[in-house]
Order: structure tokens, then sequence, then C-alpha cells
């Protein structure tokens, strides 16, 4: 990550700031732009060999004080340390802004130079609370009065801070979970569900989903990707036995539609398991011996079903055994019923 740091604004600047950033020099990769007074910023640098590997300077003429008017400071001091490194941050220089600043001026200059996202209407201020489950409060006193419909974007926004971290781990293999509901109950036309991520009819594929998850400095998400055949019947003869069809020319826009909006409610009830239940009554080959690959060896086991995770659950000879997607490949059910 790039992080732009804020190293005149707050108490004992530079010199704590720069400590800060020293020490979180040794322990990662991430690159710092410091944003201040040069001079200032390289008296509490040392060891200036971290220059240019993990630390870039900007240099700025200008400070907030913690005493400035808020919007006054941001309109007059272009030249601030903060002002600099909110356009920095603006213009996509950098993937994150740390300001022990001014708070008023820090907020009031995210939004009127970062701006809001869109369909924000406020911006609000977080703060965790600690705990043994620490609870992320917005606002925490930007705003002096706030409509319902504020208070619900500031739920959006604290939901989308709190489970992003955990989207990439575990929630990964329940995603594909979801999508596989999401898309049979659209179809609505009884199909069954071989993990993790294909849909059945009649015992020959109809659809198959791919998840695939991207991490990097400038993105975090997750691309889902469906191919259903509706009423394609001409196969090769290498796949005839296996590849079907709906057999009806559903309407794309609406089956579209109604996989994203089902994919949506699941999405926005992150602790609901009732999508689960849809999986685990519609999955094909509970109780049934298949042949799987891992790492490359051929393995036998039974289905037992699926964890509150989307991850399979197996029965190898006397142990217990769950497997997670993109770890394991199924090659064959043993029934007529696939």
């Amino acid at each position: 990550m790039r992080i732009i740091v804020d190293a005149m604004g707050g108490d004992n600047a530079p010199k704590e700031i720069i400590n800060g950033i020293l020490s979180a020099v040794s322990k990662t990769d991430d690159t710092f732009i410091v944003v201040g007074n040069k001079s200032d910023v390289l008296r509490y640098i040392k060891d200036h060999s971290a220059i240019n590997k993990q630390i870039e300077i900007v240099h700025t003429e200008q400070i907030i004080a913690m005493d400035d008017d808020p919007l006054t400071a941001i309109q007059k001091k272009k030249d601030s340390s903060m002002v600099v490194a909110l356009k920095l941050l603006a213009d996509g220089k950098g993937d994150a802004l740390v300001s022990a600043g001014n708070t008023g001026a820090l907020f009031s200059g995210a939004t009127l130079i970062v701006k809001r996202t869109t369909g924000i209407k406020r911006a609000a201020i977080g703060t965790l609370l600690p705990g043994a489950k620490p609870c992320l409060l917005l606002d925490a006193g930007a705003n002096v009065s706030v409509t319902e419909e504020y208070l619900e974007q500031f739920a959006l926004i604290g939901s989308s801070y709190v489970f992003r971290v955990e989207i990439f781990s575990i929630e990964a293999v329940r995603i594909t979970t979801a999508a596989s509901v999401a898309v049979a109950k659209a179809l609505n036309c009884g199909a069954k569900i071989k993990w993790v991520n294909d849909l059945y009819l009649d015992g020959k594929k109809i659809c198959g989903i791919l998840t695939e998850s991207v991490k990097s400095a400038e993105y975090n998400y997750i691309m889902i990707g469906v191919g259903i055949n509706l009423t394609t019947i001409d196969f090769p003869d290498d796949i005839r036995h296996k590849a079907g069809a709906i057999g009806v020319a559903l309407d794309k826009d609406k089956t579209i539609a109604a996989i994203c909006d089902n994919l949506s409610r699941i999405a926005d009830a992150p602790f609901a398991t009732d999508y689960l239940e849809y999986y685990r009554k519609n999955m094909m080959g509970i109780g049934e011996t298949i042949t799987y690959s891992e790492k490359g060896q051929e393995r036998t086991a039974k289905i037992e079903g699926i964890n509150d995770l989307g991850a399979l659950l197996i029965i190898e000879g006397d142990e217990k055994k769950c497997l997670c997607s993109g770890e394991i490949t199924i090659t064959s059910i043993a029934t007529d019923s696939r």
C-alpha cells in the first residue's frame, strides 16, 4: 500500500509522527508518502537509507493548527501538510491517508477535496470501541443533526469497513455457495447443486459458476461468472452424456435481475444462514461416494454435507474432513442421479 501521512498535524508533530512511520517501516513493505516541511521531517529520520525505498517526502510550507477554524484553514492554507495530503489522496497518489491533526479540518477537507462516495450524503467519523469484539461507532461527533437516511448510510459505511477484510478469506467460500443458491432460485426449474458451484437438471449440468477474488493495492473485489445453458441441446459426443439444458427460453434480462437480487439479499444479511438451508436441501450426492483429486492424488470419500462456511464435509475411511473451494476438484459422483 501507499500510505499518505500528514507529518505536521497533531501533538508533538512531526517528531512523534515520524517515530510512528519509522516503526511501521520496520514491520511492513508499505510505502509512506510523508507530507510536511522537509527539513523538519529529516531532522527525525536518522537512517536516510529508508528514504526513496519506503519513504517519500512531499515538502509543504504551511501547518493547520489545532485551534484553526476548520473550513477557513482548508480554504486558506492551500500549502498546508493536511490539504496537500488530501489532494494527493484525491488524485490517486495513495491508498489511504493518516492524520493526527485538526479533526474538524480533516473532516471538512475530506468532504470538499476527496469527496464522498457516490450515494452517501453525509460523511461520518468512525471510532473503534474496545471490547471482546470491537465495535465501530458511526458517527462519533462530526454531525450535529442527522436524519434516518443518514443513520442508515452510516450503517452501510460501517459494515463495509468492518467486513471488508474477511471477504477474502473465509467469506470467499461462502460467496461461491451463495451464488449457487441465487442462480438456482432465479431459474426455479428444480435444479440440484453439485458442490460447490454447478447446477444439474435431470442428471445433466445446465449451469457453471466461477468466483475469482482479486486483491491488490488498488483493488479488492470478487468477480462472479455465471454460464447457463437455456435451450442448446446439440452437444459434442464427448460431453453429450453430461451436458444439459433448461429447455425453456427464459427472459434473459429478468433472469439476470433475479440472480442479482437474490445475491444482494444474501449479501445484505451476512450472518443469515437461510441460503445454506436451501443449499443443503437441494444439494446432490449426500451419502454418495465421490472421487476427487487433491494435490494431484485421486481419493474416494462419502459426502456428508456442507458446513456453515460452505465447505464440503466428507468421510474418508474413519476420518471426517473439510474441503474448501479451490483445494479440490470432484471428478465423479457414484450415482445415476447426477
